[in-house]
């Protein structure tokens, strides 16, 4: 039997490098070779980076910080979306049969909910408040792009709704890294300055869903093996549960054995928002498995590793 032949556009990124990496291990599929330092908010470059695929998995995209979202929220909509309509166009026309691509926590805008689904996407709009909120609603349009695509032409494709991802490899080395990353890098300069207090600032009670990095990949891995089925099919995947800001760094802190203490700012309290899982649960028995200690003590490993203790 033939392998499943898989391009994963974004293959340098966090989470693309980590789809590739696992499925490489799997003989079911073989990885296509990546054109080098291809622009894929061009159709040739797009077209000639799926062509002969049997899956496109397009994990490329434009995730900053909230500072360069705000400095920058024409550049961050324009690009994210620009990409989305380019990989669909490009696999319509070189007639790749299966596309699986994401979309983010930040597409919701919802009140009075705490726990979401596909339903609660398609009947909110993004809340963009002056210059945030333009990246949720690049992401937002993904599974409408999807729906378009199917309804045109046929196409099939899976929409994966993540929350916050984390774990080994994150962007540590950028200027304002995510969530996660960024509170290990700042409770480990703290330590090396051989500082007593850790301040956290005012969101101590402002929850998130965080999802540990090999738990998304995993279900990746899931449905590119069992990619049949409708045309489209959106679902949403997060960790299961939400944890308080003020959790995270008590977290990172004991772990990284940082022995001083925590001051916090009062400030909001927030419930925040929790993805379903029931879908991807009763479509590919997908479950997380990664407490979030646990997945930050890898990612401490990892990070004291790479970066030197």
């Amino acid at each position: 039997m033939s392998k499943i032949k898989i391009c994963v556009l974004g293959n340098k990124g966090f989470l693309g490098s980590k789809i590739v990496a696992r499925l490489c291990r799997n003989p079911k599929f073989k990885i296509l070779p990546m054109i080098h330092k291809g622009d894929f908010t061009k159709l040739s470059h797009c077209r000639r980076a799926v062509r002969g695929a049997d899956i496109v998995i397009h994990a490329a995209g434009l995730v900053t910080s909230r500072m360069h979202q705000s400095e920058h929220p024409a550049e961050i909509f324009y690009t994210n979306s620009l990409l989305t309509f380019q990989v669909f166009e490009a696999c319509r026309r070189e007639k790749v049969p299966n596309v699986i691509t994401f979309s983010s926590s930040t597409a919701f805008s919802v009140s009075g909910k705490s726990r979401v689904g596909i339903s609660d996407l398609f009947e909110s709009i993004p809340h963009i408040n002056g210059s945030f909120g333009f990246y949720g609603m690049s992401r937002w349009l993904v599974p409408f792009v999807a729906h378009a695509y199917a309804a045109e032409y046929g196409m099939r494709s899976r929409v994966i709704v993540f929350p916050n991802l984390y774990g080994p490899g994150d962007k540590f080395d950028h200027a304002v890294p995510p969530l996660v990353a960024n509170l290990i890098r700042e409770v480990d300069g703290v330590s090396r300055r051989g500082e007593k207090i850790f301040f956290g600032g005012n969101n101590k009670e402002q929850r998130i869903d965080l999802l540990y990095i090999d738990d998304a990949v995993d279900l990746v891995e899931r449905i590119a093996m069992h990619p049949g089925g409708e045309s489209v099919l959106c679902v949403t995947a997060g960790s299961g549960t939400s944890i308080s800001i003020g959790r995270v760094v008590e977290t990172i802190a004991r772990e990284a054995h940082f022995k001083g203490k925590i001051s916090w700012i009062e400030g909001p309290v927030s419930s925040g928002i929790v993805l379903h899982n029931r879908e991807v649960s009763l479509r590919w028995r997908w479950k997380p498995k990664t407490s979030f200690t646990a997945g930050v003590r890898q990612t401490l490993h990892w990070f004291f590793e790479h970066h030197g203790h």
